[in-house]
């Protein structure tokens, strides 16, 4: 596979063509929140690790992805999301048979970027505050979304592999696309998966 980014069919396509395990074709063509699949497969809550969070200029080409004028602010979060709790009830024994993975294991990286914009207070200040991932918030309050833009990879990224402590030459897969929620917000985010097992 070239290391470029792929549309969806054009995914598709590279799945015939190699061995890619289908938990993570599964994440990354899912046009729902990730949060769920995480807690599925891991048997675990899922947390958010905020790595930094602030004001930034949307630069042009990502004004073009959102679809918003040039020289809009955005908040932007960069962010991990990693095992929490053993969910269900008798968890902890069940737990240790099936699943070993240690709370606080980083399953994946994320940078999004809202225009302020279109930001409603609320939303703004729950994401400001970085107890929840953001589909965490959606589920909580009910929130529509709609993804599009899908495109996905596998890449070199500096920043994921030292967050887990691998090597440089390290390929992640990643996905990025755009979302709308409900009337709360518009915003880009790009996913990168942790190569490491669940």
């Amino acid at each position: 596979m070239k290391q470029d980014w792929l549309n969806l069919e054009a995914f598709w396509a590279c799945c015939r063509e190699q061995t890619i395990a289908p938990s993570l074709r599964l994440l990354l063509t899912s046009s729902g929140t990730v949060i769920r699949h995480l807690q599925a497969l891991t048997l675990r809550s899922i947390e958010v690790e905020i790595e930094r969070q602030g004001e930034v200029l949307i630069h042009d080409d990502l004004s073009k992805k959102i679809g918003i004028s040039r020289g809009e602010r955005g908040f932007e979060r960069r962010i991990w999301l990693r095992n929490g709790r053993t969910l269900g009830p008798g968890s902890d024994s069940l737990n240790k048979r099936t699943h070993p993975g240690l709370p606080g294991t980083r399953l994946l990286s994320a940078v999004s970027i809202f225009p302020i914009s279109r930001l409603k207070p609320d939303l703004y200040r729950e994401m400001q505050l970085g107890e929840k991932p953001l589909g965490q918030i959606i589920e909580e309050q009910h929130l529509q979304t709609f993804r599009d833009r899908f495109e996905i990879s596998r890449l070199h990224f500096p920043d994921t592999a030292n967050g887990l402590g691998l090597s440089q030459d390290t390929l992640f897969w990643a996905r990025r696309y755009r979302i709308n929620i409900s009337d709360q917000a518009a915003a880009f985010i790009c996913e990168v998966f942790s190569p490491l097992p669940c």
